[in-house]
């Protein structure tokens, strides 16, 4: 997994946002940690080259925050977030000037390997959250995959559309880990914890999950034979 590296103010910045916003926002540099496109994104070409804008959606409102993914063995994330949607989005590591944005020196703070852990929850609370983007993402692949909208994904799953909304957005707030292995199971997946002793010198274990996904067809086939 790349790690990520904070410019400028933009760990504090983040550290301030709501929880529910931080739980959000984490999940979303999880997924880009792995090479994976955020649920809500566009290129910021005018910022400069490889920058990313990632928007975060929450009851509280619209946040913003950049990334600038340079090297395969790094993750900068360029932002100053929580300024709402509408506002000028000013960031840790730029500013605006003549109507475009100059990037200027500014300190570089290396993330733990935790995104979570980096943006103040407890370790407790990191291990829980690294599990429930797991959970999350595999979910999220499994319905877009089957090329679902969200009014059939909300059957499949037993819950209205404004949370299968929720999901496919990356708020997993009001939604426990063992709610969301719930939902994989009822989409035909298996989950699989495997617990083994962390490699000497790390202070903290590693939470994983592994889902192992199965094509819609093989799981409707099973599903006849059991009948």
């Amino acid at each position: 997994m790349k790690p990520v590296h904070f410019v400028g103010s933009s760990r504090e910045d983040l550290r301030n946002l709501p929880e529910s916003v931080q739980e959000t926002a984490g999940f979303q540099l999880f997924k880009v940690q792995q090479g994976k496109e955020p649920d809500d994104w566009k290129p910021m070409a005018a910022i400069g080259p490889g920058v990313q804008e990632i928007r975060v959606r929450d009851d509280t409102g619209t946040y913003r925050m950049f990334y600038v993914a340079k090297f395969q063995e790094a993750l900068t994330e360029n932002s100053k977030a929580g300024y709402r949607a509408g506002q000028n989005p000013i960031c840790g590591a730029a500013h605006v000037e003549k109507g475009g944005w100059v990037m200027k020196r500014a300190t570089v703070t290396k993330g733990s390997g935790n995104i979570f852990r980096d943006l103040g929850f407890s370790e407790e609370r990191s291990a829980e959250l690294i599990l429930k983007s797991s959970l999350l993402q595999a979910l999220q692949e499994t319905i877009r995959d089957r090329g679902w909208k969200q009014v059939e994904a909300a059957t499949h799953l037993g819950i209205d559309q404004a949370k299968v909304s929720k999901l496919l957005s990356g708020q997993m707030a009001g939604f426990s880990v063992e709610r969301l292995v719930h939902f994989l199971s009822l989409l035909g997946q298996d989950v699989e914890v495997t617990v083994r002793q962390a490699p000497r010198g790390q202070r903290y274990g590693t939470v994983r999950s592994k889902v192992t996904r199965r094509s819609r067809t093989v799981a409707r086939a099973r599903s006849e034979n059991v009948s």
